[in-house]
């Protein structure tokens, strides 16, 4: 227990210090995940998370549902994800599978809800995964979809340099993910804030 207690602590001070940097320049990753919410709206019922990454996002979903699930295909980024989501209090409400996001290990219209945030740029099948998470879908369901925006790409690239490092990043279109979403009977609303671009598809025209 206290080998538990100290690895997550330890996972905690690792994201805040990278959390410092990042509003240090011009990022702040709570708020850009409370604007991904607010864009959101209702969301309910059974919930899937498409990429898991540290687990930054999925506490504040966690917190605004009453179960998730989230798959990742990096089976070691889920475990810094899961000291993340136990030292906030919220590891019991997350189940966790390591699973191809163009293969996913679901039903056809299992999930009420699909969510991804910052990942969609770490994608290279993106048409394959979008492809899954209409099958995976309920008829009447929710599909958020948010990655940066221009600035905050810049962002991220900045600091990346600064590094010694290169923000990889694949190129998608985003007006071809919009019309995939039409063509398959979607409506689609765009934001953009808080450094993030924010998809919200649903059947209804975007009622919350």
């Amino acid at each position: 227990m206290k080998h538990n207690r100290r690895r997550m602590l330890e996972n905690d001070a690792r994201l805040q210090e990278r959390d410092r940097l990042y509003r240090q320049n011009g990022y702040d990753s709570s708020e850009s995940g409370r604007y991904v919410l607010k864009c959101a709206g209702r969301l309910s019922g059974r919930v899937l998370e498409i990429g898991t990454g540290k687990g930054r996002f999925l506490v504040q979903l966690a917190r605004k549902v009453s179960r998730v699930v989230t798959v990742d295909p990096n089976a070691a980024e889920q475990k810094f994800a899961k000291l993340n989501t136990a030292h906030k209090r919220v590891r019991h409400k997350i189940r966790f599978v390591v699973a191809d996001g163009a293969d996913l290990p679901f039903a056809d219209a299992s999930f009420d809800a699909v969510v991804s945030v910052n990942a969609l740029h770490h994608i290279r099948n993106l048409r394959g995964v979008l492809r899954e998470v209409l099958r995976v879908i309920k008829p009447n369901g929710k599909i958020v979809l948010s990655d940066f925006n221009a600035h905050g790409f810049r962002i991220m690239d900045r600091i990346h340099r600064a590094e010694g490092r290169t923000h990889e990043h694949v190129k998608y279109d985003v007006a071809s993910i919009i019309r995939l979403f039409r063509q398959n009977g979607w409506r689609v609303a765009r934001s953009s804030g808080c450094c993030q671009q924010v998809l919200v598809v649903t059947r209804d025209g975007g009622k919350r």
